[in-house]
């Protein structure tokens, strides 16, 4: 019998750099390693023809799979658990549900009939301690701590260096959207240069355009200045290469899905320091001070003062890329993956 089933958002054939994919793949490519290839089996959801087909594949899957691992978007969990929960009446086979961001505690509150049925999962993985608390408060007793993780190439310490002489070089490297803060970094940029009369701060934005914002992305193109540009897309293989070039990474998201953001993985991995909104769980992944700052959501001029308050004290801001190296050794896979590992 074929050891474990990977449903999830693959995009095969595709170029896909959001969270959701490159989580499903990290995740399937370090059960190929431990398990061998031949014992996983992977399911794609991503498609119209993948969504049509995707009953008749969990049935077959079912018949050859002792593990059934799901990493469903918002939209699919509820369809995805009552049928693979009416299949598992004549199968009894162990289903673990990977948790994409920070969004299950809202849903399963309005979803009473979800929430019921995922007690009699396996396992529930979500990305971080407060996330489990808020759950076992719920009545759940099936749930492990999973980080978010990445297969980087951490930098070595040895690497970190600053040109204290140029510029102030700022990034982010996300999905771009509205909800992910990108206005508000925009004009921040903008203040801060007017505020100190010079080009001090200039900000890259790397990312896959959302794709229902598009339009939205090329007004906001409008609002760009000279110190601000859009550099495409960067492979996730290729991301500490590319940020450790920078000073800091921004993240001023106001996105309600956030969880554990593999864009602050990255950062740590590349030493780079973090300046991030207060909001959802990010205060438990930035550590104040240590890793980074965090600012005021929807504020502008709060950020606008940490990113100046950064520049002027490189010394700290030293010190916070090595402790962000340190940091990101707890979100490689071979560690972060272990409570599925020994759940299987």
């Amino acid at each position: 019998m074929m050891k474990i089933c990977v449903c999830g958002h693959f995009g095969f054939g595709l170029e896909l750099l959001n969270g959701q994919t490159i989580k499903t793949k990290v995740i399937s490519e370090e059960l190929e390693k431990k398990y061998n290839q031949s014992s996983v089996l992977k399911i794609d959801t991503h498609g119209l023809k993948n969504i049509l087909i995707l009953p008749l594949k969990l049935l077959i899957a079912m018949f050859t799979c002792k593990n059934m691992i799901i990493l469903p978007a918002q939209r699919a969990l509820a369809l995805e658990t009552i049928y693979l929960c009416i299949l598992n009446v004549f199968f009894r086979r162990n289903i673990h549900y990977i948790v994409i961001g920070g969004w299950i505690i809202n849903y399963i509150e309005k979803h009473s009939i979800v929430a019921y049925l995922l007690k009699s999962y396996k396992g529930i993985y979500v990305e971080l301690q407060h996330m489990k608390e808020q759950l076992v408060i719920l009545g759940y007793h099936n749930v492990y701590i999973l980080p978010n993780c990445k297969k980087n190439s951490i930098l070595d310490v040895d690497k970190i260096e600053e040109n204290q002489n140029e510029k102030f070089k700022l990034v982010i490297f996300s999905r771009i959207m509205k909800e992910k803060g990108i206005s508000y970094a925009i004009e921040a940029i903008k203040k801060a240069n007017r505020e100190l009369n010079d080009h001090i701060f200039q900000l890259d934005l790397y990312g896959e355009v959302d794709s229902k914002q598009h339009e939205w992305f090329e007004r906001e193109k409008q609002n760009f200045s000279n110190d601000v540009h859009y550099r495409g897309k960067l492979p996730y293989d290729k991301c500490v290469d590319v940020l450790c070039k920078y000073h800091m990474l921004l993240f001023p998201t106001y996105y309600e899905g956030e969880g554990l953001p593999g864009t602050i993985i990255d950062a740590y991995a590349s030493g780079l320091p973090v300046i991030a909104s207060d909001w959802k769980y990010n205060a438990c992944v930035v550590i104040n001070g240590k890793t980074g700052c965090l600012f005021k959501p929807h504020d502008v001029d709060d950020l606008k003062d940490k990113m100046i308050q950064c520049y002027k004290n490189p010394t700290v801001r030293i010190k916070m890329r090595y402790n962000c190296i340190q940091q990101a050794k707890l979100y490689m896979p071979e560690i972060a993956l272990k409570p599925l590992f020994e759940n299987l």
